[in-house]
């Protein structure tokens, strides 16, 4: 079993990830590190871009009281493809179907 796992990003992805966190900082939060962000479909699973993007606020210490729905839109979707592009986990699988 590999324990020691790498976590990296294309250049596309990696950028990607930049204006997430570029937003999140926007309204006050942190970064959302690299395994975050490709873990989030395994950790998180959201059943919406909106529900990503509400979830990315509150990991990150993000104050969304003043963002558009769009900030949770765009945060959100571009979280879920990152990981799905990295793992092919889908967003809104269920749990018991990712431990199998």
């Amino acid at each position: 079993m590999r324990t020691n796992l790498e976590y990296k990003l294309t250049s596309k992805l990696n950028a990607k990830l930049k204006r997430v966190n570029k937003h999140l900082n926007k309204f006050g939060g942190r970064d959302l590190s690299t395994k975050e962000a490709i873990r989030f479909n395994i950790d998180n699973n959201a059943q919406s871009g909106y529900e990503a993007g509400s979830i990315a606020f509150d990991m990150s210490d993000a104050d969304y009281s003043n963002a558009s729905a769009n900030y949770h839109h765009w945060i959100g979707d571009a979280l879920i493809s990152i990981s799905e592009e990295v793992t092919g986990v889908p967003y809104d699988t269920p749990q018991y179907l990712i431990n199998c």
